[in-house]
């Protein structure tokens, strides 16, 4: 049970912190960052892969595999809730104004204003 929460807690930890500083270095603020760890952070379906193969091949005993596979399913049950914590907090920019508008047409630029000399092209 220990060894299982400290294989949750490095994992969690590693690809968070690995996404996140990854972000952050190609100039995400601290939100966009977290949204993108958080995103990252939910690959259970290659972790499950890789241990079912490694029971196959006698590398991994079945707890070892109760372990990962219970990673992989806390992990991707983490990504939802943070990535709305995440995303409610990123700062609505103008060019997020124009796409929505571009998208969703009058109705949505008119309930986000453009900023001036910002116009709606009907590509």
């Amino acid at each position: 049970m220990l060894a299982g929460l400290a294989v949750l807690t490095v994992a969690v930890a590693g690809k968070l912190a690995g996404a996140y500083l990854g972000a952050r270095a190609s100039r995400m603020n601290r939100w966009e960052s977290l949204g993108v760890g958080a995103g990252l952070n939910a690959r259970g379906v290659i972790e499950i892969i890789i241990a079912t193969v490694g029971v196959r091949l006698g590398v991994l005993n079945t707890a070892s595999y109760t372990v990962v596979v219970l990673v992989a399913v806390i992990t991707s049950l983490m990504a939802p809730p943070l990535l709305r914590y995440a995303v409610a907090r990123l700062e609505e920019t103008d060019a997020e104004r124009l796409r929505l508008a571009r998208i969703y047409g009058p109705a949505a630029g008119a309930a986000m204003p453009l900023t001036q000399g910002e116009e709606i092209s009907r590509e």
